[in-house]
Order: structure tokens, then sequence, then C-alpha cells
């Protein structure tokens, strides 16, 4: 496993359109050294009360850890909406374990979504 020395590295993103709601867009992205992590799957999708969904499974392929994740929701411009800036949240990960991220809009504007995720230092 290479360790990583880039203090950001985007692990994966998606995006989902054509529906009524717009164009749907969500981005992982890992800060500082968390190279031991890979992405599995992400989904993108709508509540049923409209709002924005997005999702991210994680592996974790070295020992145990504990990371800081947190959500960062954006408008169709690329303006942070309002309310969304969470505040950090810690997650335990164990070796080869499986992390799961979900992260719903706080309004409807939202349509992009960034999870960041950090190791503890």
């Amino acid at each position: 496993m290479k360790l990583l020395l880039s203090p950001l590295l985007i692990l994966g993103s998606c995006a989902l359109g054509g529906g009524d709601e717009g164009v749907l867009s969500g981005e992982t992205a890992l800060l500082g050294r968390t190279g031991s992590l890979e992405t599995l799957d992400e989904s993108l999708g709508w509540t049923e009360q409209g709002l924005a969904r997005y999702g991210v499974r994680v592996r974790n392929h070295g020992g145990d850890a504990t990371y800081q994740w947190r959500g960062v929701w954006s408008d169709a411009s690329g303006f942070q909406v309002s309310g969304s800036a969470r505040s950090w949240k810690p997650i335990r990960a164990h070796e080869e374990g499986v992390l799961q991220f979900q992260e719903i809009a706080p309004n409807s504007a939202a349509v992009s979504c960034l999870i960041e995720i950090r190791e503890l230092p």
C-alpha cells in the first residue's frame, strides 16, 4: 500500500441528472494521510421530501484508526448552501472494515455534496 503524501485526494465522485430536480453530484475527498482508504461504491438520489442524498462506502485497508468526516452541500452555482457546513464527526475504522457515510441536503437548493474524510492526529 502506498503512503499518501498529497494533502488532498479525491477518492471518488459521481453525478446523476435528468430528473425534474436537476443534476445531482457527489464527491468524496481524503484530507491528509488517509492512503489506506478505498471507495467501494457511491449512491445518489432524492429523498421522498425531494432533498438530495449522497452516500459512499469506503474500505479501510490499514490498521485500526479513528477518522473524522463531514458533508458540505453546494447549490447549482457552486456556492455553499446555508446550514450545510456540518461539524466533524468521529468514526472508528477497523482493519479491512467498511465505513458508510451518508448526507442529506439541508434544503432543496443543495445539489452537490462533498464528503471530507480525515485521520485524527
